[in-house]
């Protein structure tokens, strides 16, 4: 969590994975979901941690929903359709997700841009496409660069990538 008490995880359950929060300093934790579907991937909203992106198979191919980190109310989808679709990293200032979309049998790197309360702000856009491997995007802490790794170049390599144009790329390692 941004405030470094709770960690999530995924956790195998009987069966299933699921998302779980542990906190830190009372050495406990509980399962935040509870569907029959795999719940995976968690990350925390930014800044104020109170609710948990994830990715799941409710409905048979890979959606990302979201829940509140105290468990009450409901899960809610965030990004949903046909497409696999798998979250990787919110921004700091909470203005946006990245997550990677399967197309063409590729992960293509997208992010999604969100209101003040968190809802889907227009469509998704598309910040790393191609026929090659893409992996671990992650977003600077200023919000202004994308970090991520990539075969593109014939081996793995670290790319970083400029926001929201994204008219500046380097390779960094």
């Amino acid at each position: 969590s941004p405030d470094a008490r709770f960690i999530a995880i995924t956790r195998q359950d009987g069966g299933t994975a699921d998302i779980w929060i542990i906190d830190s300093q009372e050495n406990r934790d509980w399962r935040l979901t509870r569907d029959a579907a795999d719940d995976m991937n968690p990350v925390w909203s930014q800044p104020t941690g109170d609710r948990v992106a994830f990715t799941t198979f409710r409905k048979g191919n890979a959606d990302i929903y979201v829940t509140n980190a105290n468990g009450l109310g409901q899960d809610a989808p965030l990004i949903d359709s046909p497409a696999d679709e798998f979250v990787e990293d919110w921004s700091k200032d909470g203005r946006f997700i990245a997550f990677k979309l399967v197309k063409d049998g590729f992960e293509d790197i997208y992010i999604q841009a969100l209101t003040r309360d968190g809802k889907p702000d227009g469509k998704p856009a598309a910040v790393v496409e191609g026929r090659y491997h893409k992996d671990e995007p992650q977003f600077s802490y200023d919000g202004k660069w994308l970090a991520y790794t990539s075969d593109e170049s014939g081996t793995y390599e670290v790319y970083v990538i400029s926001l929201p144009d994204r008219l500046q790329k380097f390779k960094v390692s």
